[in-house]
């Protein structure tokens, strides 16, 4: 969980042309700059999908769900990160009974004991 620690890290480097700067800015925080950005569209957003593309769904919605608790946050962006872990989840669904027919699980459900 580290990767999802919302926070910025400078870094300092000194070399013969001087000190130089650098940020670093965790996968959480660009996610939810992304999510900021997009706004109330956050949930269609191009960007914000990209994030679910590049690292799943699940770690998407558990970023979604980081963001909606954490008390640095917002209450836009926690209301928006929960709209898009809500449209990017997997919804329960009714299968057609010739899928649940042929199911292993329904076999194995029906030998247990």
């Amino acid at each position: 969980l580290q990767h999802l620690e919302h926070r910025e890290t400078t870094f300092l480097a000194l070399n013969v042309g001087g000190i130089h700067s650098y940020q670093s800015v965790s996968l959480l925080g660009r996610f939810s700059k992304a999510i900021l950005a997009a706004g109330v569209n956050a949930p269609t957003d191009p960007a914000v999908g990209k994030f679910f593309e590049d690292h799943g769904q699940d770690e998407g919605c558990a970023m979604c769900f980081m963001l909606a608790i954490l008390p640095s946050s917002s209450n836009d962006l926690r209301k928006w990160a929960l709209h898009v872990a809500q449209r990017n989840s997997n919804h329960a669904q009714l299968l057609p009974s010739n899928v649940i027919q042929s199911s292993p699980y329904r076999r194995a459900i029906k030998d247990d004991p």
